[in-house]
């Protein structure tokens, strides 16, 4: 017989206050997240064994690309944050989206479900309460524990989180939460990080600026007052103008990456001589092609720091080294996975650099590719692209002898490139060096698969942990034209464009 949704949530109210130890998974990822609660406010969360986040009433631990990055709360700090996608939380804490009818905040929590159904969670049986989408909430469902009460599996969109196992009231040694190993203060990071910002700004003040001489303007004339009898008028005049971005960079060297500034604009405009090639973008229609022509016309000469066809000739050697020929297959020296875990990611990116020193021209890893997920072009870097803008992603990285056979049924997009590797290749997140992982590999030829799941969600997420997950596998091969295997994400699809646009 089917429980009533009061009888259901009573059973979930029955975990409030009672430690949780449990081992959760993300849908479409085969990372593992292992959690430990003990209400209120002491949580540890670990992927792959490595603490990610613990807390207390009065600190708190939170892992980034640095390290662990410590805040005190005693000082009546609040921490604010906000988590897109499925996380454990949402199931430690299910019981908040369904307060007690009449409390004051019976307003903020879900509406009552519309259908209940008896279903089953990795042997575990529950029921699945579901929700439609109402106000600001998205259409999502729960599972509950038929025996335990504990949320054992939430889904909501295109993420969700279910729970592999799980034991309430266990004695939590306090030492659990508490972290004795090396952090930075969270004051201490948004420092450094200032301190960085403000350097950069300090060393690009000095920079002589490409300054137009002539820019199209609106005169605007505005009565204030006056006399309608006599025509007499006071007036405000005032000159508006479009709002464009100007980029320049030596003519003959890559194009470089536009800053995230820059790159929310479009309908670009260049002028290229000898010395500079500028670059004017601009909101759609916001001036016209002959006006942002002739805004470029009027930029005087800018002296470039040293004479440009040294700084050129420098950055075309580089170039020329980082594309010398590789044509023998190496050799793997150890098989199987070498990393599973997270990897912070930025602007959809993060990286396989080696020791050598990469141009940053992103689009130019992709040259003559099919694929625009895992750019191989220079053996300095790999470019991998991702779904989530800015977080943390599930990332497992294999090696292996020989070709294993792609598994079409487990993921939903895969791609495959050839890879000359020079220089050792090291796993890296979008601006920092972790998580650091070496690849087991000597200098030649491989093949690279890469195999995503959720990228579109991840992507309209923009921001949050573990919502996307992806497999990389490395194996010795002659060079060979890469290859989209399976494609299904719009994401994945505007990528693979891009490469051979």
């Amino acid at each position: 017989m089917t429980p009533t949704w009061r009888q259901i949530r009573a059973l979930n109210y029955g975990t409030i206050g009672r430690t949780v130890h449990a081992v959760v998974r993300h849908s479409g990822s085969e990372v593992t997240e292992e959690v430990w609660f003990d209400p209120p406010r002491r949580r540890r969360c670990e992927f792959g064994g490595e603490p990610t986040l613990i807390s207390t009433p009065n600190d708190e631990w939170r892992r980034s690309p640095d390290g662990m990055v410590h805040t005190d709360l005693g000082d009546g700090t609040v921490r604010l944050m906000s988590v897109m996608g499925a996380h454990s939380g949402m199931l430690l804490d299910a019981h908040q989206n369904w307060p007690l009818p009449g409390s004051p905040f019976a307003s903020n929590g879900l509406s009552d479900p519309t259908d209940i159904a008896e279903t089953e969670v990795h042997g575990r049986r529950g029921w699945r309460v579901s929700f439609v989408a109402h106000e600001h909430r998205p259409a999502q469902s729960y599972v509950i524990d038929a025996e335990t009460g504990f949320a054992i599996a939430w889904a909501g969109d295109d993420s969700g989180i279910e729970v592999l196992s799980h034991s309430l009231d266990d004695d939590l040694s306090p030492d659990l939460f508490r972290w004795t190993g090396d952090s930075i203060e969270d004051s201490d990071e948004m420092a450094r990080h200032q301190a960085a910002h403000d350097e950069k700004q300090r060393l690009l003040a000095d920079i002589p600026r490409s300054e137009p001489t002539w820019y199209p303007t609106t005169i605007n004339v505005t009565a204030s007052d006056g006399d309608p009898s006599t025509g007499a008028l006071d007036m405000s005049v005032s000159l508006q103008g479009p709002y464009v971005t100007l980029r320049r960079w030596l003519t003959g060297t890559p194009d470089p990456e536009p800053s995230p500034f820059a790159s929310h604009y479009s309908d670009p405009v260049r002028r290229v001589d000898p010395v500079w090639t500028h670059e004017l973008t601009s909101t759609h229609g916001a001036i016209t092609v002959d006006d942002a022509h002739r805004v470029l016309e009027s930029i005087p000469p800018v002296e470039p720091p040293r004479p440009a066809h040294e700084i050129v000739d420098e950055i075309a050697s580089v170039r020329a080294g980082l594309d010398r020929e590789l044509v023998t297959p190496g050799k793997v020296e150890s098989t199987g996975v070498i990393y599973s875990g997270g990897v912070h990611v930025g602007y959809g990116q993060y990286y396989l650099p080696s020791e050598a020193e990469w141009d940053g021209d992103f689009m130019g890893a992709f040259t003559g590719q099919r694929n625009g997920l895992v750019g191989t072009h220079h053996p300095a870097n790999v470019v991998l692209v991702c779904g989530l803008h800015t977080g943390t992603i599930s990332v497992t990285v294999e090696m292996a002898e020989t070709r294993p056979e792609p598994d079409a049924t487990a993921w939903e997009e895969i791609v495959e490139a050839p890879l000359a590797v020079d220089t050792p290749l090291r796993l890296t997140g979008w601006d920092d060096g972790a998580p650091g992982t070496v690849f087991p590999i000597s200098r030649g030829t491989y093949r690279i698969r890469y195999c995503a799941n959720n990228m579109d969600a991840a992507r309209e997420a923009d921001v949050g942990e573990f919502i996307d997950s992806y497999l990389i596998t490395i194996w010795p091969s002659e060079i060979t034209p890469d290859e989209v295997i399976k494609q299904t994400s719009e994401i994945a699809d505007y990528w693979n464009n891009q490469a051979h646009t």
